[in-house]
């Protein structure tokens, strides 16, 4: 990740309200994975809620970091199990 990514991504996002005004969000984490790697994590309380983030998310990177990019953003999505 290039440190334009490392302070404008997350930043940009949760400035914009992007992800945090997204039906059923929950929290929103940046995680990088080293090497010019990383990836955004949001938890929503519903799928409708992280499909609406996604779209935003993705009207955000064509927008402002697309030229960043090596290659295509890929998304995972599934339910999250955890344990206390």
């Amino acid at each position: 990740m290039t440190a334009f990514m490392e302070r404008a991504w997350p930043t940009r996002l949760d400035a914009k309200g992007d992800t945090q005004t997204a039906k059923g969000f929950v929290p929103y984490y940046w995680l990088d994975a080293g090497n010019g790697e990383g990836a955004s994590l949001g938890v929503f309380k519903d799928k409708a809620g992280a499909d609406e983030s996604v779209r935003r998310a993705a009207e955000y990177v064509k927008e402002h970091l697309s030229k960043l990019l090596t290659q295509k953003p890929e998304i995972i999505e599934g339910p999250i199990k955890a344990h206390d």
